[in-house]
This record gives C-alpha cells, sequence and structure tokens, in this order.
C-alpha cells in the first residue's frame, strides 16, 4: 500500500477515535460569535438563538454551520456527492456497507465526496455526543444506519434531552 494511503487510513482511525466534543460546549464554543454578530438581542432559551442562526445559514462560519444543520441535511449531501463514486467503486454496495467501502477506497473518491464524508461522520461524531443519553435511553438496540436512529429518537422527541431535541427534529 503506498504511503499516502496508508497516511489517510491512520488519519481515519485518529478522527474515529478521538473523544466527542461535550455537549454542553458544542454550540456555544463554536457558535458563539456568529451568534453575536448576526443574532444581536435574540434572548437565549428555547431555541431561539439556534433558529436564528438556521435563519441566516448563508452567513455562518464553516464550523458553526456544521453544528446547526440538521443532521438529515449532511446525510443528503452525502448521498448526492458520493452517489455515482460508490455505485463505481462499490457495486452492490449500498447504506453503510458502501460507506465502509468508500472508506477503504478513499484515494480513489473524489474530493466532493470526501468533502461530504468528513462533514456527515463530524455531523454523526456530534450527534453521538449531544444525544448519547437519548439514544442509550431510547434506542440502545436500534442498529446504526438508514436513519434508523434518528426515527428513534423523533418517535420519543417530547421525552428528550433539548439539545438533542433541537438536532433531531427538523
Amino acid at each position: 500500500m503506498n504511503r499516502i494511503a496508508v497516511a489517510t487510513l491512520l488519519a481515519l482511525a485518529a478522527c474515529a477515535s478521538a473523544p466527542p466534543a461535550p455537549p454542553a460546549s458544542v454550540a456555544a464554543d463554536v457558535c458563539t460569535d456568529d451568534a453575536a454578530r448576526l443574532c444581536p438581542g435574540v434572548e437565549p432559551g428555547a431555541g431561539r438563538v439556534l433558529a436564528c442562526l438556521r435563519g441566516r445559514q448563508a452567513e455562518l462560519s464553516a464550523s458553526c454551520k456544521l453544528a446547526v444543520e440538521p443532521t438529515g441535511q449532511a446525510q443528503a449531501e452525502l448521498a448526492q456527492a458520493c452517489k455515482a463514486p460508490a455505485e463505481r467503486l462499490c457495486p452492490g454496495a449500498s447504506g453503510v456497507a458502501a460507506l465502509d467501502c468508500m472508506r477503504w477506497r478513499y484515494a480513489d473518491v473524489p474530493q466532493a465526496c470526501q468533502d461530504a464524508m468528513w462533514a456527515a461522520q463530524e455531523k454523526y461524531d456530534q450527534f453521538k455526543s449531544i444525544c448519547a443519553g437519548d439514544l442509550d435511553r431510547w434506542c440502545k438496540e436500534v442498529p446504526r444506519g438508514e436513519g434508523r436512529l434518528i426515527a428513534c429518537l423523533r418517535s420519543r422527541a417530547s421525552q428528550l434531552a433539548p439539545l438533542c431535541r433541537e438536532m433531531v427534529t427538523p
């Protein structure tokens, strides 16, 4: 295996094993400047600042945009950017199997798809961090993939922690 492929696999492994950010700090650390600049005067609480930020996504910093976009949007962007490469590189594979195949063939994946894969992984890590307690409580037996975890959480929206509810509801 060439050096670039080995370096890529090592980088992916390091990112996959990195601990997720603490839930309370995600939006506060990432979006403080954006909120001050774009939503002055919006009273914090009840999702008002988040709603303001989501309403001005085109003006957000890249990291804040990732933090506030609905989880499904990252998945949709991944599907759009990676559909053709997945069909070419991983014929017959779909869903999580196709994504795993694409990770192994990462050097052959177009840049737009690579970017979408990273964004989706970051969003998934953030989702797992913010919703860890609710996932453990309500969706412990639900397998990952095809939107099953989000569907499980949405079915219990009124019982979720506020940050998790904000993340999974459209």
